[in-house]
């Protein structure tokens, strides 16, 4: 079986704001916006994956980390001091790090609507 990726579905309560987060912070390309009634759809292409942001119901909830299933989403950057600077000017909450985890792999974790979490990595040359 051969496959390659479709989508990641998430549920938020603002839609809207959430894409437009990671449309700002994260370069993700807006690809749609469909409403039928109360449902709401915005799709973005992160980094060559599209994002499904569906308006999450009133009653859905989240849960505190660390949590079965996915846990977060997690992107490379060229030089994590520079992004989490950008991202703490722009008021983006800061939840660890950075921190080195092993020689040449420094990590952070920032929050995304939603409390999705967001993990940066810098892979120096010695990773």
């Amino acid at each position: 079986m051969r496959i390659k990726w479709d989508h990641i579905h998430l549920r938020s309560s603002d839609p809207d704001a959430a894409a437009a987060f990671y449309e700002l912070h994260f370069g993700a390309a807006h690809r749609g916006r469909v409403a039928n009634g109360d449902q709401l759809r915005v799709t973005v292409d992160l980094s060559g994956v599209l994002l499904f942001i569906d308006r999450a119901a009133e009653d859905a909830t989240t849960s505190a980390p660390p949590v079965k299933g996915i846990d977060h989403l997690a992107f490379t950057v060229q030089n994590l001091e520079e992004a989490l600077a950008q991202l703490r000017h722009s008021n983006v909450e800061i939840i660890s790090g950075p921190v080195e985890i092993k020689p040449g792999v420094k990590i952070a974790f920032v929050r995304a609507p939603d409390q999705v979490r967001i993990e940066l990595l810098e892979r120096g040359e010695a990773a």
